[in-house]
């Protein structure tokens, strides 16, 4: 089923790549950030856009986002940071080997000497729930077909992104790629 997927998305990706570009090479690896290298040649009504355009309208959009202050935050980041290309494994605790639930449960303990519920459902059931739009960096986002069905946890970092641990080992994605389906956030510890 998985590879399935993947070539559904190798073909959605590479045609949306030619229908934008007739010019453009299309790469057989697949990259899950191809979304990101479009953005920065298209801007929202589709019109092409230099480089240089492209970063001065970036720039000013970061400027209205808040940037993490907390002490605990960055303890938190600086240890799951450290775990960045360590491998998935089902089941895995750290400390070089994690699955989801098992990584954020990890840098919890670790930074803040918090211990939290092995499992990614536990995990979302036992803390106070926050909507995305209100999601701090530090809060645990969710991913499954309902909020009945959890399968997936990974740690918001800010500005759209996460990180998580999952097939590809240990990495920082978007929380709103197209492959996880958001179903809600929890706040296990008010960071400050």
């Amino acid at each position: 089923m998985v590879v399935a997927l993947l070539a559904v998305s190798l073909s959605a990706n590479a045609s949306h790549v030619n229908a934008a570009s007739n010019n453009s090479k299309v790469s057989v690896n697949y990259n899950r950030n191809n979304k990101q290298d479009r953005a920065a040649k298209y801007n929202d009504n589709g019109a092409q856009v230099t480089n240089h355009q492209f970063k001065k309208v970036n720039k000013n959009q970061n400027q209205n986002v808040q940037q993490p202050q907390s002490k605990q935050f960055n303890r938190i980041f600086k240890i799951a940071k450290s775990k960045l290309g360590d491998r998935y494994v089902w089941g895995g605790n750290g400390p070089h080997v994690f699955d989801c639930s098992g990584f954020t449960k990890y840098v919890y303990q670790h930074a803040l000497h918090k211990t939290l519920p092995r499992l990614a459902g536990d995990q979302y059931y036992n803390y106070k729930h926050v909507s995305y739009r209100h999601g701090k960096a530090g809060d645990l986002v969710f991913f499954g077909s309902s909020r009945r069905n959890i399968t997936h946890v990974g740690m918001y970092i800010g500005h759209g992104k996460m990180i998580d641990a999952q097939l590809r080992g240990v990495v920082i994605e978007n929380v709103k790629a197209p492959w996880w389906h958001l179903v809600g956030m929890s706040r296990p510890a008010n960071l400050r």
